[in-house]
């Protein structure tokens, strides 16, 4: 499964692994495609919001969950949100509709990235540090 712009938009596509002709999956504007552990549901993105469907093809099981990085053991979907306090904390949101668990809890330099370990014990996680910004106006350029 990959993101293809050769609709002119990006669309989600798959080709099998022995190669042969790739066929479109999602034709709406679909991005960041993500398959199950055991290989039955397709997670992507699309408007601001991570959809699930059958890989199959079909109507989607459950629309609008944050995330499109599957647990180990799919039942759930993670993805980085944003406290109250700006930090950045990893979420695992269950297919079930059970409600979402929060699985870092930084307090400062929240979470960049992170991956998990293959046998899915483990969470490894980068961090970011403080950054600062300037907003700066320059006129009358020549």
């Amino acid at each position: 499964y990959f993101t293809s712009w050769q609709t002119g938009k990006g669309t989600i596509w798959r080709i099998s692994v022995e190669g042969g002709e790739p066929t479109q999956v999602i034709s709406d504007l679909s991005f960041d495609p993500a398959i199950s552990p055991d290989g039955r549901l397709l997670a992507y993105s699309a408007s601001g919001i991570t959809w699930v469907v059958p890989v199959d093809g079909g109507e989607p099981i459950k629309p609008k969950y944050g995330g499109s990085q599957w647990t180990p053991d799919g039942q759930a979907l993670t993805g980085l949100i944003m406290g109250w306090d700006n930090v950045l904390n990893v979420w695992a949101r269950p297919l079930d509709g059970r409600d979402p668990k929060q699985l870092t809890n930084f307090k400062s330099n929240g979470v960049l990235n992170y991956a998990w370990s293959r046998d899915g014990k483990q969470l490894a996680v980068t961090r970011g540090g403080t950054s600062y910004s300037n907003v700066v106006l320059i006129s009358d350029l020549k």
